[in-house]
């Protein structure tokens, strides 16, 4: 069994455990499909781009009243990394995935 500090100490990932929950989210499993059609590359890929983060530091620092909106702006992000590949980290872009 890991445990999130042997995972966010190899050097090789490069990610946080935020991105890791991120590319879980994304993938789905079990529990939730996930973002449809989105594998776990493509989460790695988009976690790489910085989407898990800046998720994650936006709730942080978003005041509750104006969560939707950031939601909404990130959800937009989200969409033109997918439909763009504008940080080179996806194998192709993926409007498909945008679109659902």
């Amino acid at each position: 069994m890991y445990e999130s500090a042997d995972i966010t100490a190899h050097l090789d990932l490069k990610l946080e455990l935020c991105d890791l929950v991120f590319i879980v989210i994304l993938a789905g499993g079990d529990y939730d499909p996930g973002l449809d059609g989105c594998s776990v590359g493509i989460a790695f890929a988009l976690a790489y781009a910085g989407l898990g983060k800046s998720l994650v530091h936006g709730i942080e620092k978003t005041p509750d009243a104006e969560l939707h909106v950031f939601l909404g702006q990130w959800r937009a992000q989200l969409m033109a990394e997918l439909i763009s590949n504008s940080s080179g980290f996806l194998s192709q872009k993926q409007p498909n995935i945008a679109a659902s």
